[in-house]
């Protein structure tokens, strides 16, 4: 027996399949025991010679079967695998007779002749699938003689009928998808006939079983790409199922407040302000019994969706076009291509007028093209516009009266938008003239498919809004009241805005709180300010951002805890009450097996919270390198714990 492989075809999967059972009828496999013949009436003649097996209903005998059913049919065939399989075989019919059919057979159990599948040549030159219930659905082929590849594919309870003519690389379906339940109990190959004149000769070779092999599903996300503070990003997924259950997927890491849609298969998020500037890896894992396939892409969160605007009159223009001044353009100054100059409406002519500019593009996207322009009469409504030396576009323009400037979007015939995928970096577009009589002051390309830019753009009223962002200096949510007072910096320097109409003006102001922190300086419209707490407690605090027109606001809450009861030297390991290299040395020895440190928090040299290799390199750094002090309470006085971490507050023998 030989061993060959194949795909099982298993709708909507990518599945592997595996040899169940292969017959080359090299041999008798009836007389060695693989397969079974079945001849009820014992008048089929059958043999195997020349590497193919041949099965003659002779004629002038009684019919070999009823109208229904294959009770008197003769059938060569093998116990079918148990779940899902596929099964194939060379099928060659010689006779050119009516009244026949042969080809493949499923049988769904013993004893009952109606409860069966056949498919193949049928009278009158068609391949046809039969069931006694069911349809009997044909498709002609030429012939006889002719050879064709057979083949019937069971998933779950659907049945796929299809075959393939010699010489063609195409498998054709005549019947997809038939639902049928029940267990299958045999497969194989027959003939029958229903006239005593009919003569039927079939040869069988390449008989084949297959039956898939478990996989896990498989799932492809959109690959890395950006978000936009305050917009929704969503992003769809692609999923093939597995077998031999098809699976499910579920979101395994993503931003906070991502949400995965398991149905649609898509995640939603809309990034706040505080992910500014932010990277985050999506994981979705997609999972079966078979085991787990992972897509995973990082977000960039951007203030804006990537952007580039330029204004019309800053390109290199060549007569016919010319610059103009214009009170109503977003600069004062528009290109104009007068009624004087010549159309070109079948193709651009670039040195007749044309206006060229680089537009660098912040990030790989799929790019809107928007122009701002001003045309005075339905023959005056549109241009060419070039991207990169590729096709001209026709950029049609939208008229309203009286003539205005108007934002209008490069659209498809049909009027679907056109986005342009453009790589990070400089772009050459060249606007060139199609129609005349008109004005256009500003392009803007925009990776937002609902963004629509209105006034001078690229906002509603040409100002991008502000942002707002709160740090600390140092960087801390939570601090240790340590004597009378404690205090922090709150630093606003990463806030952005565009710079129109003005420049940002900072507002300071406590929103909660168990008493007043001092702020300082008091009500500055300053970047930073210095907040001074006495008292334990959780505070908040908000800082207004305003740029002359729009603003934002972002708070921070800031936990002042009482300090931990310990009192200790930093980098003082060794307790000998001074800092010097043999404090590296202890650390060390604690760190690869020596005993434990009595006080793990003044070993902690960086004040990380954890001990590790970075603190003797950190006290080093201190004695012999760049000199920096030590975290407090540092190397010179004993004092508490400024900073919350997980080590056991401690007593130094040496500060007492």
């Amino acid at each position: 027996m030989l061993c060959h492989a194949a795909a099982l075809l298993l709708a909507s999967t990518a599945t592997s399949a595996s040899t169940f059972f292969y017959e080359d009828f090299a041999t008798d496999p009836i007389a060695a025991g693989r397969m079974l013949f079945v001849d009820p009436v014992s008048r089929a003649q059958q043999a195997t010679a020349g590497g193919e097996w041949s099965l003659t209903l002779p004629a002038g005998s009684p019919n070999f079967d009823t109208w229904c059913g294959f009770d008197r049919c003769p059938r060569l065939r093998i116990e079918a695998p148990a779940g899902d399989f596929a099964f194939e075989a060379k099928t060659t019919f010689v006779s050119s007779t009516v009244s026949y059919h042969a080809g493949l057979l499923v049988e769904f159990a013993d004893a009952d002749p109606s409860n069966f599948f056949m498919y193949g040549f049928y009278s009158g030159n068609v391949i046809k699938f039969e069931q006694c219930v069911g349809p009997k659905v044909g498709a002609s082929v030429p012939g006889p003689p002719v050879t064709a590849d057979l083949r019937i594919e069971k998933t779950g309870t659907l049945y796929t009928f299809s075959y393939r003519l010699a010489g063609s690389a195409e498998w054709i379906v005549t019947t997809s998808s038939y639902p049928w339940s029940g267990t299958v109990k045999y497969i194989g190959l027959f003939a029958k006939n229903w006239s005593d004149t009919t003569r039927v000769e079939m040869r069988y070779d390449e008989f084949l079983v297959t039956v898939p092999q478990p996989a896990p599903p498989d799932i492809s996300g959109p690959g890395d790409g950006f978000a936009a503070v305050g917009r929704e990003y969503s992003a769809a997924l692609a999923v093939l199922p597995g077998y031999p259950d098809a699976g499910t997927a579920r979101l395994l890491q993503g931003p906070p407040g991502m949400v995965f849609d398991p149905v649609g298969l898509a995640v939603y998020w809309t990034p706040g302000i505080q992910d500014l500037d932010a990277v985050y890896t999506v994981v979705v894992r997609a999972e079966n019994s078979a085991g787990h396939d992972d897509a995973s892409w990082d977000i960039r969160v951007l203030a804006l969706p990537p952007l580039a605007s330029v204004e019309a009159e800053s390109g290199a223009v060549i007569p016919d076009m010319l610059v103009i001044a214009d009170p109503d353009a977003s600069g004062a100054a528009a290109v104009h291509i007068p009624p004087t100059a010549e159309d070109h409406l079948r193709n651009p002519e670039p040195e007749d007028g044309s206006a060229s500019y680089e537009v660098s593009v912040p990030a790989t996207a799929d790019y809107h093209v928007w122009l701002r322009a001003k045309g005075t009469s339905p023959n005056s409504d549109s241009v060419w516009i070039e991207i990169d030396g590729g096709n001209p576009w026709t950029l049609a323009l939208a008229a309203v009266a009286p003539p205005a400037y108007t934002w209008s979007r490069l659209t498809q015939i049909d009027g679907r938008p056109a986005p342009l995928p453009l790589s990070s970096g400089a772009h050459a577009v060249r606007i060139s003239v199609r129609e005349v009589d008109l004005s256009f002051d500003k392009l803007l390309l925009i990776a937002d498919a609902a963004y629509v830019p209105r006034g001078v753009g690229p906002g509603d009223d040409g100002n991008t809004p502000p942002l707002a962002r709160i740090t600390t200096i140092p960087a801390a949510t939570t601090l240790y009241l340590l004597g009378s007072a404690c205090e922090i910096v709150l630093d606003g320097g990463l806030s952005w805005d565009d710079g129109v109409p003005d420049s940002l003006r900072f507002a300071w102001e406590q929103t909660g709180g168990p008493v007043a922190a001092a702020l300082a300086p008091a009500a500055a419209d300053t970047e930073q300010v210095r907040a001074t707490f006495t008292a334990t407690g959780t505070y908040t605090f908000r800082l207004t951002v305003f740029d002359g027109a729009r603003q934002d606001a972002e708070e921070i809450a800031i936990a002042v805890a009482a300090p931990s009861p310990g009192i200790f030297r930093r980098g003082d390991a060794n307790n000998d009450g001074r800092v010097n290299i043999g404090d590296a040395i202890r650390v060390l020895a604690a760190l690869f097996g020596d005993a434990a440190l009595s006080c793990p928090d003044a070993a902690d040299a960086n004040d990380d919270g954890r001990l590790d290799i970075a603190d003797p390199i950190t006290v080093l750094d201190y004695l012999f390198g760049s000199g920096a002090p030590l975290p407090a309470p540092g190397a010179a006085s004993c004092n508490q714990d400024s900073t919350p971490d997980s080590l056991a507050p401690c007593v130094q023998e040496s500060c007492s």
